[in-house]
């Protein structure tokens, strides 16, 4: 318990301290994402996706990054927050999922170490393409199927596949963790 304690607070300093790197040097990016930011900021001024205006995604994305526009005011900062949040939360999900399967928590805070310095994360966790958001539901999902609670496992593969389509890919995945 103790050493597991250890562990969790390393990935929480390692996680935090990349998060406000992200944060200190926060910069527009030529990607979907100020799409997106443009978007979000439709819906707070009440139009609505699909009926308003196209999007060819699934809309908990621009939902969300709406919500945290809505609460703390439009702008590139808070957009990119959203990524930044969920790119975290997917590190430290990472740790406990690994942990689950490995049984092992070296092990496990290796693989968490490895995916948040792995060169990918550190470009690209405050891009806002939705990847994140969905990432970090289908870990929860795969934690709750390893936890037996089939409920919340469904929920949370629902939840990530309204940020981003693509995840249904890994409905095969889910399937085989559940036999074993």
């Amino acid at each position: 318990k103790k050493c597991m304690r250890r562990y969790v607070i390393v990935i929480i300093i390692l996680v935090f301290s990349v998060a406000l790197f992200k944060i200190w040097n926060v910069h527009p990016t030529f990607s979907d994402e100020n799409v997106y930011f443009l978007m979000s900021r439709k819906v707070i001024e009440g139009q609505v996706p699909y009926k308003d205006f196209s999007f060819v995604h699934p809309p908990l994305q621009i939902y969300t990054i709406a919500l945290f526009f809505k609460i703390f005011g439009v702008s590139l900062i808070t957009g990119k927050m959203v990524a930044i949040i969920f790119s975290s939360l997917s590190s430290i999900m990472i740790f406990f999922v690994s942990r689950m399967i490995l049984k092992d928590e070296k092990k496990s805070l290796l693989s968490a170490i490895t995916f948040i310095l792995f060169p990918y994360f550190l470009a690209f966790s405050d891009h806002g393409i939705g990847m994140w958001e969905s990432l970090s539901f289908f870990l929860l999902s795969i934690y709750f199927l390893l936890s037996k609670k089939y409920l919340l496992s469904s929920l949370s593969f629902s939840i990530s596949a309204f940020y981003r389509y693509l995840v249904i890919l890994y409905f095969p995945l889910l399937l085989i963790i559940s036999r074993e």
